[in-house]
């Protein structure tokens, strides 16, 4: 006489629901995670060398509500490895430290302009400041010079050092990417393509998994007495 194996069609049962279940809670969970930086101000490189990092530079009114990152354009005269910082502060060249003082090292290749990206987090920014921005070469075998851009993007200011509080002008250019960080979506936000896609793909093959189980002729296993 022939029993089934009830044990052995449950753990079945058990697998192909809970596969399900997990690919279900990984679409749930993936949405509020959905984030990205946004480009809020540009200039465009000019694509040489151009002053020198003593000199500084400011937005005249801050365009968004954070900061995420500063990416500028460096040339060097001795390749080798480089370590530089940026300090952004509010309205003035002695003002409020927005965040903290970022510091990068890379290798730059001389008379090459190799762009640099400084990261701050995300820090919260008040729309509309007068927001300044002051480098150093921390350590490097020769000089950096970055780049001061084509022009003809309002309300960015290069100086001609960084004394408060605003130094004094030099010219109305600088070769940059501001970005800030968007807020993670809410549940229920629409995915990117390409996620859904990854999403459906891990989704389908756990479902053809589970049915070609069920296919399978033996469907439970008997014990023969």
């Amino acid at each position: 006489m022939s029993i089934p194996n009830w044990n052995h069609a449950m753990n079945r049962y058990s697998v192909r629901t809970g596969t399900i279940s997990g690919l279900a809670l990984l679409l749930l969970l993936a949405t509020p995670l959905v984030h990205a930086d946004t480009t809020i101000f540009t200039d465009p490189f000019f694509g040489s060398s151009g002053d020198d990092i003593t000199r500084g530079f400011y937005l005249s009114s801050y365009p968004g509500t954070n900061l995420s990152t500063v990416t500028l354009a460096y040339t060097t005269n001795i390749t080798g490895p480089y370590t530089t910082s940026l300090t952004a502060r509010l309205g003035s060249y002695n003002g409020t430290i927005i965040g903290t003082t970022q510091t990068v090292t890379n290798t730059l290749t001389a008379f090459n302009e190799t762009l640099v990206t400084y990261n701050f987090g995300g820090v919260s920014v008040p729309q509309g400041s007068v927001v300044t921005f002051t480098q150093a070469l921390v350590s490097g075998p020769g000089f950096v010079d970055y780049d001061t851009g084509m022009g003809g993007t309002a309300g960015i200011i290069e100086t001609e050092g960084t004394t408060p509080p605003l130094d004094v002008f030099r010219r109305a250019s600088i070769g940059l990417i501001v970005t800030q960080t968007s807020a993670p979506a809410p549940p229920g936000t629409p995915l990117p393509s390409s996620l859904i896609l990854m999403l459906t793909g891990l989704a389908g093959a756990g479902l053809l998994f589970v049915a070609r189980k069920r296919m399978r002729p033996a469907g439970a296993r008997t014990i023969t007495l």
